[in-house]
């Protein structure tokens, strides 16, 4: 027997407003990938890197790769609104 359904949706659907929102793949980024991305040189990113002061990254197989995501919460981090505020 069918269950009718209740206030017009399917038995076992949730609302609109109760759904997980979907989410956008952040896919990894080879430091060239980041840097054409973003417009700014692999080799600062290697730096940065290398100095400990760069956005995340991880290493896998010997490979560096950075989210997109991270890079620009890391960026947000390092903004100023005034040359003596540092």
């Amino acid at each position: 027997m069918r269950t009718p359904p209740i206030n017009g949706q399917r038995p076992g659907s949730e609302p609109e407003s109760e759904r997980e929102p979907e989410r956008v793949p952040d896919p990894l980024l080879s430091p060239k990938n980041l840097a054409a991305q973003e417009k700014i040189t692999k080799g600062w990113l290697d730096k940065a890197r290398c100095r400990g002061d760069g956005p995340p990254f991880y290493r896998i197989g010997g490979r560096i790769y950075y989210r997109r995501s991270e890079y620009l919460a890391w960026l947000e981090q390092h903004r100023h609104t005034s040359t003596s505020t540092y």
